[in-house]
């Protein structure tokens, strides 16, 4: 019997210090780093566990670790690109999405995000080639016709813009931005706003 309780009393210190191990994403993928070596999987998920914890500059050396242990993993690159937008570090965003978008040509995600960035660093010929790459993955993302039609209007290229922005809408009628600058377009042209 003592034995039974001996075994018992062990097991219910290691379940308490396996809850305290995985208590949330953070811990389990500091865990798993600590546990394994080269492991850029769990690099880049601490990465995206600490960003959804609200510590975006923690993440940016875990995107980088991955990022430098398998170079060519996109996923990383796409994060890091992520975050570098978010912290305002543009021209390093461009770096790591243009890094995912080579590695893979059809990663659609990245390639509206470098648009974005694009936009941002004023590069709006390059975003708008961009957003056309990410279209032809799908053409059914009303996100990117918005996005691609405030890239046009940058360059002074309405009537595209108009087009991409009712694009926008066909898809999904009750986007408002869309609405917004399809308005301003139109007005722009001369149109009554919403309609020829």
């Amino acid at each position: 019997m003592l034995s039974s309780v001996t075994v018992l009393v062990l097991m219910t210190v290691l379940t308490i210090a396996q809850v305290q191990t995985w208590k949330n994403s953070v811990t389990v993928f500091e865990h798993a780093i600590r546990v394994t070596y080269g492991n850029y999987l769990a690099h880049n998920n601490l990465g995206v566990a600490l960003v959804y914890a609200g510590k975006p500059d923690e993440a940016i050396s875990h995107f980088a670790e991955a990022c430098r242990i398998k170079p060519d993993y996109y996923d990383a690159h796409k994060n890091s690109g992520m975050v570098m937008l978010y912290r305002g570090r543009t021209d390093e965003a461009v770096t790591h999405y243009g890094e995912a978008v080579k590695i893979k040509p059809d990663f659609f995600e990245a390639r509206n995000n470098l648009g974005f960035a694009l936009i941002r660093r004023g590069s709006y010929d390059d975003a708008i080639m961009q957003y056309k790459e990410a279209l032809r993955i799908n053409p059914h993302s009303e996100a990117v016709h918005n996005n691609l039609g405030v890239a046009f209007v940058n360059v002074g290229r309405f009537r595209e813009a108009m087009y991409h922005f009712g694009e926008a809408l066909r898809i999904n009628p009750a986007f408002t931005d869309a609405k917004k600058n399809l308005g301003f377009v139109q007005e722009r042209l001369g149109m009554r706003p919403n309609g020829a």
